[in-house]
């Protein structure tokens, strides 16, 4: 048997794991943004709040094919299959520690992560592109204090989720290799690792 393996298993399980802190610690602050945004919505007089949810909403599902509750079920899927992954991970001490259910479930979580990659990328250059909409917005609508508090929070869910979707590559892949990491095959045996 290779010594490397439970070394290398390892490196991987914990860079993976690390990765998944990343995405998770984004996906939190993206939420914690968001909540302190529908709270400033929700003290809009009603005429206002009506309008700007409306046209922000008709603005990301324009941008994106979705819409804010499908982004925020999404955001909430993949956050869980991310926190379960990384359970896994923190009890594996070694890819024989894997059993084929739980390899499974990583390469599930993986293909989960690259899936949703793509989508919200989009999401984030919508969001990117949000700071000079904000700024169009007619002075008796938003003041200017308002106005200053919309773009600091939506700088905070834009850099939060850029931050998740940096992570999300490097935790794909090592989900992927954490998955394969000493699993049986011809002529090198899983339970060799124990």
């Amino acid at each position: 048997m290779d010594d490397a393996m439970p070394v290398e298993f390892a490196a991987d399980r914990e860079e993976t794991f690390r990765a998944a802190s990343a995405v998770l610690d984004g996906f939190a602050r993206l939420n914690a943004a968001k909540t302190e945004a529908e709270t400033a919505f929700a003290a809009l007089p009603r005429f206002v709040r009506g309008f700007a949810e409306s046209a922000v909403s008709a603005e990301i599902l324009r941008q994106t094919g979705q819409g804010l509750p499908a982004w925020a079920a999404t955001i909430e899927g993949l956050t869980g299959e991310v926190a379960s992954a990384r359970g896994l991970l923190e009890r594996a001490e070694n890819g024989a520690a894997l059993d084929p259910a739980d390899r499974e479930r990583l390469r599930r979580v993986a293909a989960e992560v690259g899936g949703q990659h793509a989508g919200l990328g989009r999401l984030l250059r919508c969001m990117e592109d949000a700071p000079p909409k904000v700024e169009r917005v007619p002075r008796q609508f938003m003041n200017g204090e308002r106005r200053r508090l919309a773009l600091e929070n939506l700088r905070a869910q834009t850099g939060a989720l850029r931050d998740a979707l940096a992570a999300m590559p490097r935790l794909e892949g090592g989900l992927r290799q954490v998955a394969e990491a000493g699993e049986a095959s011809p002529g090198h045996p899983a339970d060799t690792l124990r």
